[in-house]
């Protein structure tokens, strides 16, 4: 995906398929998750949050990147993911604690670039 900051600079960071759930939830929901490797936290989508039907805390947080800074309402979940490639009996199963869901979180689906 390639972000524009308001200085005009260009970022791209990878996009990949995965299937994830709710903690302890038995159905996956096929979604991308965007790799940022400077983010010190995991974030999905509200939209992402409803689908699969899971409950969390509200809290604050401060947030300071490229499109925001100040102090957002996020919804505090745990999730589960795993990959979408190779054989499923070799992909790991990958416990994400305090995932964030964010109302207005880009779409990724809309920044995908196959070669």
């Amino acid at each position: 995906m390639t972000c524009t900051a308001p200085e005009k600079t260009r970022y791209a960071l990878p996009i990949v398929p995965v299937k994830v759930r709710g903690e302890g939830q038995s159905d996956y929901i096929h979604t991308f998750a965007m790799l940022d490797t400077g983010c010190n936290r995991t974030f999905c989508s509200m939209s992402l949050f409803e689908t699969l039907g899971v409950s969390g805390e509200t809290v604050a947080m401060d947030v300071d990147t490229i499109a925001q800074r100040g102090s957002i309402k996020v919804i505090k979940v745990s999730l589960e993911a795993t990959g979408t490639v190779g054989k499923p009996k070799r992909r790991k199963l990958v416990q994400i604690h305090n995932v964030y869901a964010k109302e207005n979180f880009i779409k990724l689906k809309d920044n995908v670039i196959v070669k």
